[in-house]
């Protein structure tokens, strides 16, 4: 029962060695993950502002469209 005791323990320490690893490696996969989350973040918020001023600038030329039917 003694040698069985020392055994438990040290598997009880190794499990916890190998938790904090994949503690750590969780920690950093979700480091990577909120930064490639932000790089996507950016690039949607860009594309929106583009898609945004792209629409402005056709509402300015069909307002500039129906000033020049009336001329004519």
């Amino acid at each position: 029962m003694l040698s069985s005791l020392p055994y438990t323990s040290y598997t009880v320490t190794k499990t916890a060695s190998t938790n904090d690893i994949t503690q750590a490696t969780v920690i950093i996969a979700f480091k990577r993950n909120f930064t490639q989350i932000r790089k996507l973040q950016n690039i949607i918020n860009t594309k929106e502002h583009i898609i945004k001023e792209q629409r402005l600038q056709i509402k300015r030329i069909q307002a500039q469209n129906r000033r020049l039917k009336r001329n004519y």
